[in-house]
C-alpha cells in the first residue's frame, strides 16, 4: 500500500486580472455600470500537474514571470486556485 503524496497538483491554473492603474471605487463602480468589459485575464499557471512522494525534493526554477511564486502562493495556501485542485 503507498503512502500519500506529500504534494499534488491536478491541472491547476491562476489567472489575474490586470489593470493599467489603481482604481478606486468609484472607477470600479463607473466601469461596472458604464458596460465597459474587465481586462483580459493574465495566466500565471496553465494547467500544472505533478505529484511529490514523501521524502522527495523539488525545485522551483524558471525565468521571471514564469510563476514560481504563484506556486508557492498556492502551495501555502495563500490565494486559491482558478481551477483545478491541490492537495
Amino acid at each position: 500500500m503507498s503512502a500519500a503524496p506529500a504534494l499534488e497538483f491536478l491541472h491547476v491554473w491562476k489567472s489575474f486580472h490586470r489593470h493599467s492603474e489603481h482604481l478606486l471605487l468609484r472607477g470600479h463602480l463607473g466601469r461596472l455600470f458604464s458596460g465597459q468589459a474587465r481586462p483580459e485575464p493574465f495566466i500565471a499557471l496553465r494547467d500544472v500537474t505533478f505529484r511529490l512522494e514523501p521524502s522527495e525534493s523539488l525545485a522551483v526554477v524558471g525565468s521571471n514571470g514564469a510563476g514560481k511564486s504563484t506556486l508557492l502562493s498556492l502551495v501555502a495556501d495563500l490565494v486559491p486556485p482558478s481551477a483545478g485542485a491541490f492537495r
